[in-house]
């Protein structure tokens, strides 16, 4: 159907209400579609009728940042080859396709991107709060005695996006890894790749960002309390907690331990080791 209609002259560059073009469908997952093969069809058609590579949605997304969200890699390869922008829209603070396959823990897609050019540092200004990360940071708010707290713009990486919610933690290892090793900065941003491994991932992944010179201090007070126990705790921050803990006192023995005694550490033992399936879901 869609080959029909840009035969008869159907404009390919139209854009929807959220800015976004046919290309972008293309370079999504949707039901009924079977397989790759049919996205780099619809694609391929679409570019030979002359849509544009690197048009940018209400909030300067490309067709690549969608295609590496889902990553989608023939896709990802194609528009890559055909020239589209390995770092999406040319204006600072978007998301960047190398951020959006991190958050989403496509490593096959971020390891072509760093490998066809991608910046490693530039960050995504996306709406937060001021209070330091927490359960609802992803959400960008939170409420408090019935009040939202002032909501901000904070600055992401695409190594905080590694170490996100969707990732699992042996994917959080490689792709830390992986962008460690090509200078990404483990210090940049409102919120640190740091702070994200606390909440989400593992001993191992807090001890790579550590060794390459992830400051423990930049970590918020709000992250350190709740790693205490001082406030309701996230998904996996239970896991391998007192572990946690201890690395954080290694590297940064200054770290403040009042309130809360480290005795009560150990009265998490319950919830530790619990596992996350492949998905970087809590089973």
């Amino acid at each position: 159907m869609m080959e029909y209609l840009v035969e008869r002259g159907a404009y390919v560059d139209a854009k929807n209400f959220d800015g976004r073009t046919a290309l972008f469908r293309a370079c999504s997952s949707y039901p009924g579609r079977n397989n790759e093969a049919e996205n780099l069809q619809m694609v391929d058609i679409l570019l030979e009728r002359g849509a544009s590579i690197d048009v940018e949605d209400n909030w300067n997304e490309t067709p690549l940042c969608v295609a590496a969200i889902e990553g989608i890699h023939v896709v990802v390869k194609r528009l890559l080859d055909l020239g589209a922008s390995a770092n999406g829209s040319s204006k600072e603070g978007h998301l960047t396709p190398l951020m959006g396959a991190c958050y989403y823990a496509n490593f096959a897609v971020v390891h072509m991107l760093l490998e066809r050019g991608a910046e490693v540092n530039r960050c995504h200004s996306r709406p937060g709060h001021s209070s330091g990360l927490d359960l609802d940071t992803l959400r960008g708010y939170k409420f408090r005695a019935n009040v939202m707290l002032e909501q901000v713009q904070l600055r992401w990486t695409a190594l905080a996006y590694s170490c996100g919610p969707y990732v699992p933690i042996n994917r959080m290892e490689e792709m830390s890894s992986r962008l460690l090793a090509v200078g990404a900065d483990p210090n940049l941003g409102d919120v640190v790749p740091l702070e994200t491994a606390i909440i989400y991932g593992g001993p191992s992944v807090i001890k790579i960002l550590l060794d390459a010179g992830a400051d423990p201090s930049r970590v918020s007070e709000n992250c350190i309390e709740t790693l205490r126990g001082l406030h309701e705790r996230p998904w996996r921050l239970y896991d391998k907690r007192k572990e946690k803990w201890e690395l954080l006192q290694q590297y940064y023995p200054d770290i403040d331990t009042s309130g809360k005694h480290d005795e009560d550490l150990e009265n998490d033992e319950n919830y530790e080791g619990i596992e996350n399936d492949e998905n970087g879901k809590d089973l």
